[in-house]
């Protein structure tokens, strides 16, 4: 758990900040290969937060201990196989999400890598995943945001705003 400046102020199971609505901290990640097209993933029909909802390339909670990279590198581990330099874009912190009987409430560190032409192997969180180029992505959360966990549409806000700030 975190106060509202991203200072660590506890400790607590992800489960229990969600069911309470706690303030944490998560990390969202897009990969890019080497014709630069992002991977996006969809989750899996059994999920219990957004089933079949499409995400960024990996996305996770960040555990007690653990920095917002260290997490990172973690979640790309588990969820796509890989191992990747990761460099850290952004951070937002997202509104209460209200998503069944859940509260999601928190910071997300925003990263990106390249994976150039490695091999992905999905963990059972997702039903799929593919790499689509970045302005079929930015075209489908602007005409479709529906189909995007709330958190990658945040994140991917964040990304872009970030990546323009840094062309100037």
């Amino acid at each position: 758990m975190v106060d509202e400046n991203d200072n660590v102020v506890g400790s607590k199971p992800g489960i229990e900040c969600v069911t309470r609505g706690l303030l944490h901290r998560a990390v969202a990640i897009f990969l890019f290969n080497s014709k630069t097209e992002v991977y996006l993933q969809r989750r899996s029909e059994r999920a219990s937060w957004y089933p079949g909802y499409w995400s960024a390339s990996c996305t996770g909670h960040v555990s007690a201990g653990e920095s917002y990279l260290t997490a990172a590198e973690r979640e790309v581990k588990e969820e796509l196989g890989l191992h990747c330099g990761l460099t850290e874009i952004g951070k937002i912190v997202s509104p209460k999400w209200k998503y069944k009987e859940r509260i999601e409430w928190e910071y997300i560190t925003i990263f990106e890598g390249k994976v150039d032409d490695q091999v992905i192997t999905l963990s059972d969180e997702s039903e799929e995943g593919h790499f689509i180029p970045f302005q079929d992505f930015k075209k489908s959360i602007e005409v479709e945001p529906a189909k995007f966990t709330p958190d990658t549409v945040l994140a991917f806000g964040c990304y872009s705003e970030a990546k323009i700030l840094m062309k100037k």
